[in-house]
């Protein structure tokens, strides 16, 4: 019973933290909190996009019973 909880928390914390990852990528530069170049937008933008598949890949491969989002 409690290695099921750990194992959805575990679950939960890794999407959680690639959905995160992704809207801070996207949200710094539009609140202004950091200036990048074009070079840095392009990378900010492909970071978000990948870790926002990271985090899909993630919830669809985990368990139902796991991860509900």
């Amino acid at each position: 019973m409690i290695e099921r909880a750990l194992r959805r928390l575990a679950a939960c914390l890794i999407v959680g933290g690639n959905l995160l990852w992704s809207a801070v990528s996207i949200l710094l530069p539009l609140a202004g909190v950091i200036e990048p170049n074009a070079i840095g937008c392009t990378f900010l933008l492909g970071q978000a996009v990948i870790a926002a598949m990271l985090a899909k890949l993630e919830a669809d491969a985990s368990p139902r019973q796991f991860v509900d989002i």
